[in-house]
């Protein structure tokens, strides 16, 4: 290194400038990833472990290169030995990472193939993680010393021993990709039969080949560049350079941007959930399967008997439903919805589809439900239960026949009465004012005029309480986001929800029920964040003549951009209580409601003439 001409060390160094400016941006999407995954992930597993190598590699790189600039651009030639030692040693930090990743890989191909459902299968595959584990931990903890003492100057001569190392590192190139593609050459040629339950796993375990082979190319060419460098010691600096930044990015930054994507972490996740996939497909030998498509099912989906006596764990058996799925407008690629009867009362029954999941981890993410879902408040909707079934968690709470507020507004072809408005309003934070009394408080994170039910005495049903990690959980194993307009900004930037997310929730709420519009009507979420994030651009607040300007005022103070300045439902609630006393009295509107005879109102239509002036 030190060989170079100050023009060439210049280069040089701008060529490490720019590598490190990289890095140091993907190391902090790096770190957002697995902070992401620590919020889905308690106990350390494979995958964490493997982004957890990821990070320190790119951190280790990220210090090698702001290194190198600084050594290069003062002509530090005192670093030099320190350089070379912070180069070598990402490089086989990489490779560990490499090799972790495939023998995660192979793991995934193994277990979930026909020809390995035994009885016996989760104690092999147990053992084989551990094996692997315990050899890439040994392999990182070995490297990190000897690359300590070389430092310190404590193995004596540090070019050779570093040559012995970039011979291995070289072998290790081209020997890990020639087993990496022998293994992919036999597992797509000599083995039939995959355990995923639909054309979407698939997919993802194709995309988690292309990663592998796009590891493998870049390892080759790091291999080839190793020699190179040993054959021809006079290249010239700018040239050297390029070669520098090509190689980085070609076999560094290109795949770890590609690792990073949502199907390759989702695939590893649920690889990694439970000792195997637990996935199969049913009768493969005996082509038992209907149709075109193969017949899958989950191994093991029986309930555990310690569940089985819980009340809120519901059989089957015990639902009526009322509507088949294709009937439900509200339902989506990933959720339905439709209505039944569960012991005598009409229900809502939500599910939500999960593709590839183990069981355990359905029966977890069932658990975390009904821990956060068992609320008993008249504000808020009544929960049932759950059932789960074939990867599915159906949740049943209380039915209203009005349905939601969006439904109000959009069926309504007048403003809604001021007394309406306000009453509507106040049994929303009554609502959440109860949510966040809970120790620790029970942050709901979706509030939206689709999750606000009104019942036909115009009460309020909030729901859909306690699907956060549900929700989560569809985030990182599909492309689907949870974020909408309704969401704080400090959540579409990266946040956690809190009660002050749930604040600036309730205020699009009001300012819907004032323009009976949507927020940001024909939007999508991509130019809705530009506008709140960057431009910090707020829709105006329609008028109404029969409320008081101080309606308007709490608007304007839940979307106030600092989520402390923001008012609690508290607060809220004492404000509306008092417009609530100037304006006309809640009785007259129950009273003209009740006199209606119960068998004439007909739901929606009886509802919105109480609301119209």
């Amino acid at each position: 290194m030190s060989g170079y001409s100050p023009g060439d060390e210049n280069t040089l160094g701008l060529a490490s400038f720019f590598l490190g400016v990289s890095y140091a941006g993907i190391t902090l999407w790096a770190f957002g990833k697995l902070r992401k995954i620590a919020e889905f992930v308690i106990q350390w597993n494979t995958q964490r472990c493997f982004y957890l190598f990821i990070v320190i590699h790119l951190c280790v790189r990220t210090l090698t290169w702001a290194t190198f600039t600084w050594t290069y651009l003062t002509n530090l030639s005192t670093w030099y030995p320190y350089m070379a030692i912070l180069l070598s040693f990402p490089e086989s930090l990489f490779i560990a990472t490499y090799l972790l990743l495939f023998m995660h890989w192979v793991e995934i191909y193994i277990f979930t193939h026909d020809q390995f459902i035994f009885p016996s299968r989760t104690f092999f595959h147990t053992r084989w993680r551990m094996v692997y584990l315990i050899l890439i931990g040994v392999l990182f903890a070995s490297l990190s010393i000897f690359y300590i003492l070389l430092a310190c100057n404590l193995l004596g001569d540090a070019r050779a021993e570093l040559y012995t190392i970039n011979v291995a590192q070289a072998a290790a190139n081209f020997t890990l990709p020639g087993i990496f593609l022998i293994t992919w050459l036999y597992f797509s040629f000599g083995l039939s039969g995959f355990g995923y339950s639909s054309l979407i796993e698939y997919k993802r375990l194709v995309k988690l080949n292309y990663l592998l082979l796009l590891w493998t190319t870049g390892r080759v060419i790091r291999g080839i560049e190793f020699v190179w460098d040993e054959q021809i010691q006079d290249l010239n600096g700018i040239f050297v350079a390029m070669i520098l930044v090509t190689s980085m990015i070609l076999c560094e930054l290109i795949p770890f941007l590609f690792t990073m994507d949502w199907d390759i972490v989702s695939l590893l996740l649920l690889a990694d959930e439970a000792p195997a996939l637990r996935l199969s497909r049913a009768d493969s030998r005996g082509g038992g399967g209907a149709g075109t498509g193969a017949d899958y099912h989950l191994i093991a989906d029986e309930k555990d008997p310690e569940y089985a006596s819980d009340k809120y764990h519901v059989a089957l058996g015990e639902v009526k439903f009322l509507t088949n799925t294709e009937d439900s407008k509200e339902s989506g690629k990933f959720c339905v919805i439709q209505t039944g009867r569960y012991k005598g009362h009409k229900v809502m029954i939500k599910t939500f589809r999960f593709v590839g999941l183990s069981p355990q981890m359905i029966q977890n993410l069932s658990e975390d439900l009904i821990a956060n879902s068992t609320f008993d408040h008249e504000r808020l909707a009544k929960f049932y239960g759950v059932f789960n079934l074939r990867g599915c968690i159906s949740r049943i709470t209380e039915y209203t026949e009005a349905g939601s507020l969006r439904d109000i507004l959009r069926e309504c072809n007048r403003d809604l009465a001021g007394a309406a408005i306000l009453r509507l309003a106040l049994g929303i934070c009554e609502g959440m004012m109860f949510l966040h009394s809970q120790s620790p408080p029970a942050i709901h994170g979706y509030l939206k005029t689709t999750n606000v039910l009104v019942t036909a005495d115009m009460g309020v049903k909030i729901t859909d309480i306690g699907l956060r990690r549900i929700k989560a959980c569809m985030e990182l194993t599909s492309i689907q986001r949870s974020h909408t307009v309704f969401t704080a900004p400090e959540v579409l930037s990266g946040g956690a929800p809190t009660i002050k997310a749930d604040a600036y929730s309730f205020g699009w709420i009001c300012w819907e029920m004032l323009s009976r519009e949507p927020p940001f009507k024909d939007k999508d979420m991509k130019w809705v964040k530009d506008a709140i994030l960057r431009k910090k651009r707020m829709p105006p607040i329609p008028e109404h003549d029969d409320l008081p300007s101080g309606f308007q005022g709490i608007i304007r103070m839940t979307w106030n951009a600092e989520p402390t300045e923001r008012p609690g439902f508290e607060d809220m609630k004492r404000r509306v209580v008092i417009m609530t006393r100037g304006d006309t009295p809640m009785d007259s509107i129950d009273e003209e409601k009740q006199a209606q005879p119960a068998e004439q109102a007909s739901g929606v239509v009886s509802l919105m003439r109480s609301f119209l002036f």
